[in-house]
């Protein structure tokens, strides 16, 4: 059985991000407030920041923890967190995905699709795991699957 998880520099810079989040929403804060000086705007501009900051610690920490494993029989199982979201059968199933890239080169978003044998489509954000553990995983899919792969556009 194969596994494949986020990798801890997806997790970073999430991190990093739902610390930069609350401080841009602040700013933006700080302006208003030069224009509104009223003790209710200052208590609505604190909700907010909160509000920001827990939500973007939420998605890093739970929201992106997804997991994929793929067994010697053909069988992809994929979690979210410890929750078991979906799980198929790769021989029954084609396999394509798309990977779209940003201006310098890095992965803006990595999506796989499933489309088992009644033709129903399922797309998978596989951002977190990287983009080399997403290739490995995606050969080892191909091994799998009957359908030839197409890369989506």
């Amino acid at each position: 059985m194969s596994t494949y998880k986020r990798i801890p520099r997806k997790l970073i810079k999430s991190l990093l991000m739902a610390l930069f989040a609350p401080v841009a929403v602040s700013v933006a804060m700080l302006i208003l407030l030069l224009f509104f000086d009223t003790l209710w705007f200052f208590v609505l501009a604190v909700v907010l920041v909160c509000g920001t900051f827990l939500f973007m610690i939420h998605s890093a920490i739970w929201g992106e923890n997804v997991r994929f494993e793929i067994t010697s029989e053909g069988t992809l199982y994929y979690y979210c967190g410890k929750n078991l979201v979906r799980q198929f059968d790769l021989i029954d199933c084609s396999v394509g995905y798309h990977h779209l890239k940003n201006a310098n080169g890095g992965t803006e978003s990595l999506r796989l699709r499933i489309t088992d044998k009644d033709g129903n489509n399922e797309i998978i954000d596989c951002e977190p795991i990287g983009e080399r553990k997403f290739y490995i995983m995606f050969e080892e899919m191909q091994s799998f699957s009957n359908v030839a792969p197409e890369r989506l556009n």
